[in-house]
C-alpha cells in the first residue's frame, strides 16, 4: 500500500470556477496541498472561502477544471464519473456533519454497507476491533433514530473506517455536536490517526477541533493563504478572525 512513498494525496495547480463569461466566479485558484501517510489535517477558512469545494475536489465528488489530485498511485482528475465512484467505494472512507446513516437499516447494516457496495470482504478480526475502539459494538441491532447524534457520528466514524481507507475524508464531523460529544468524537479520530496511522483531512470551521490535527491549512479567496502545525485553539481562533482573510 503505497511503500515507496509517504505521500496519501497530493493536489497541484487546482481551479474551480463557476459561472461563464463576467458571471464566472473562481472559487479555487491555483490551490497545491499535500496530505502524508498518517496525518491529520484541517481545512479552515472563513465562509465562502472555498474550503468545501476544494474538499470535495480531493474526494473526487467535483471535478476541478484544471489541476490534479493524486491518492496513492491513482489521478482521480484523470477518471471518469464511473471510476472516481468506484475508487470512492475502495479507497476513501466519509464522515459527514448529517452523519448520512439510513434510518431503515440497522447500526451494523450501515457499517458494513460501503463493503458491500464495493463487493469487499468484510474482515471479521477488524470489524470487531472497531466496534470496540469506536464503543458501537452494543448498538449493532438498534436504528440510527433510536441514538443519540454523537452516537450516530461514532457509528458513521466506524463505517468510514471498516475498509481501510487510504484518505477519511470529514466534512465538519461536530457541526451538529455539542462541546462535550464534540470532544469525544475528535479524540476518536485523533486516536485513529495515532493508534491505526489512519489519513484524515477535515473540513472545520471550530478552532477547538481544528487544534486537534497536525496541519492547518487556511484559506481566502480561493487560495491557501497559510499553513501551521501544531497550533492551539486560541491560535487558530486569532488566526481565522485576522482581516487578512476576509480578503
Amino acid at each position: 500500500m503505497d511503500s515507496d512513498t509517504t505521500e496519501a494525496l497530493v493536489a497541484a495547480g487546482i481551479v474551480r470556477v463557476r459561472g461563464t463569461g463576467r458571471h464566472a466566479r473562481h472559487v479555487l485558484r491555483d490551490v497545491g496541498l499535500t496530505v502524508r501517510r498518517g496525518e491529520f489535517a484541517a481545512l479552515m477558512g472563513p465562509s465562502g472561502s472555498g474550503k468545501s469545494t476544494l474538499l470535495n475536489c480531493l474526494a473526487g465528488l467535483d471535478r476541478p477544471d484544471s489541476g490534479t489530485v493524486r491518492i496513492g498511485g491513482t489521478c482521480l482528475t484523470n477518471l471518469d464519473e464511473a471510476g472516481r465512484t468506484a475508487f470512492r467505494r475502495e479507497n476513501l472512507g466519509f464522515v459527514f456533519q448529517d452523519y448520512g446513516l439510513f434510518p431503515n437499516l440497522t447500526v451494523a447494516e450501515n457499517i458494513e454497507l460501503p463493503a458491500r457496495a464495493a463487493g469487499s470482504p468484510v474482515d471479521p478480526a477488524w470489524r470487531q476491533a472497531l466496534l470496540a475502539r469506536t464503543g458501537v459494538r452494543e448498538w449493532t441491532d438498534r436504528r440510527p433514530g433510536t441514538l443519540s447524534g454523537g452516537q450516530q457520528q461514532r457509528v458513521a466514524i466506524a463505517r468510514a473506517l471498516l475498509t481501510r481507507p487510504r484518505v477519511v475524508i470529514a466534512d465538519e464531523p461536530t457541526g451538529a455536536l455539542d462541546t462535550v460529544t464534540s470532544a469525544q468524537v475528535l479524540r476518536l479520530l485523533r486516536g485513529m490517526v495515532d493508534e491505526f496511522g489512519q489519513t484524515v483531512i477535515m473540513v472545520t470551521h471550530d478552532p477547538v477541533a481544528a487544534a486537534t490535527a497536525d496541519t492547518v491549512h487556511f484559506l481566502a479567496g480561493g487560495t491557501i493563504v497559510e499553513t501551521v502545525a501544531g497550533a492551539t485553539a486560541r491560535t487558530l481562533a486569532l488566526r481565522l478572525s485576522d482581516p487578512v482573510d476576509a480578503a
